[in-house]
């Protein structure tokens, strides 16, 4: 786009010579061509000159030229520009790529993380539950114990009154035939054993 504009500026300015060449060598040839009061004398004539068509295309021959290198100057500038602005655009999207892997591994890793970290909460709730299960069987096994402790040691309050009653019961009748035993052998040597000898324990 830019060549084509320079070129067509170019076009367009030789063509402004041209036209500005052709409009003065008509004016000079109508003043050459009026009344004899206007015609001067006759002057020498010099050495020939270049004429102004000669002068206008050669200026506008330069100008063309001038025109020329400039676009080929715009050119160059133009294809470092598209050079530049390429190799920026391989960059980026080189760039682009590797942020596109780090994005896509950093998605893996905290995918990764969330299922490990399910995983642990899972265990944990498992954990969790198991261990108010034992807890639980715990208080429950601790007030059975000391439900039976408690029962273990009435039992044994009243296995020992037993005990404690039949000694008693025991003494009292071995006492009371020792004292049918006395009783009978005072009677038979002739005496009598005191009242109730034997039972305060005298």
């Amino acid at each position: 786009m830019v060549a084509a504009f320079a070129a067509n500026a170019a076009g367009g300015a030789s063509a402004v010579i041209k036209f500005t060449c052709r409009v003065t060598r008509s004016a000079a040839s109508a003043g050459s061509r009026s009344g004899p009061e206007n015609a001067a004398a006759p002057a020498p004539q010099p050495d020939p000159v270049p004429s102004d068509a000669e002068d206008c295309d050669k200026v506008a021959q330069a100008l063309g030229d001038i025109v020329i290198e400039n676009n080929k100057e715009l050119r160059a500038e133009h294809a470092v520009a598209l050079a530049e602005r390429d190799n920026k655009l391989a960059e980026l999207a080189a760039e682009n790529l590797e942020l596109k892997s780090l994005l896509g591994d950093a998605l893996a890793r905290f995918a990764k993380l969330a299922a490990e970290f399910e995983t642990l909460r899972r265990d944990w709730q498992a954990d969790k539950r198991e261990t108010q299960i034992r807890n639980q069987a715990i208080i429950e096994r601790s007030g059975r114990v000391a439900e039976l402790q408690r029962e273990n040691a009435e039992a044994r309050t009243a296995l020992e009154q037993r005990r404690l009653d039949q000694m008693l019961t025991e003494r009292d009748a071995r006492l009371d035939a020792l004292e049918t035993r006395l009783g009978m052998l005072l009677n038979f040597i002739g005496g009598d054993l005191p009242r109730g000898w034997g039972r305060d324990g005298t």
